[in-house]
């Protein structure tokens, strides 16, 4: 089989592999095999991921206000916006659980 790659492309696989410690071929072939065998589970996990992306920037928008409110001597309740950080890092924890299996 063969494929075509740009430069960057290649440079970006050679990289992969050697974190890995293994060939660009052997990568290659493992990433493959990983996404036809988890297909239907891997859109899932994209969506899933999505979403807490969405939800961690909406804490940050959050954390920044506050800080902006406090850094202006006033008060401010984080309540609500620790639990929401305690909630996505909860989900993202059991997302990054489900990728690692």
């Amino acid at each position: 089989m063969r494929i075509r790659l740009s430069d960057a492309e290649h440079a970006v696989l050679k990289r992969a592999a050697c974190a890995a410690g293994v060939t660009c071929s052997s990568w290659l072939r493992s990433v493959m095999l990983a996404v036809v065998a988890t297909k239907s589970r891997h859109d899932t996990l994209v969506v899933a991921l999505q979403e807490v992306a969405y939800q961690l920037s909406a804490i940050g928008n959050n954390l920044n206000q506050i800080a902006h409110v406090l850094n202006g001597g006033r008060s401010a309740d984080v309540s609500h916006t620790l639990l929401a950080v305690d909630d996505a890092t909860a989900h993202a924890r059991s997302l990054l659980r489900e990728i690692r299996v």
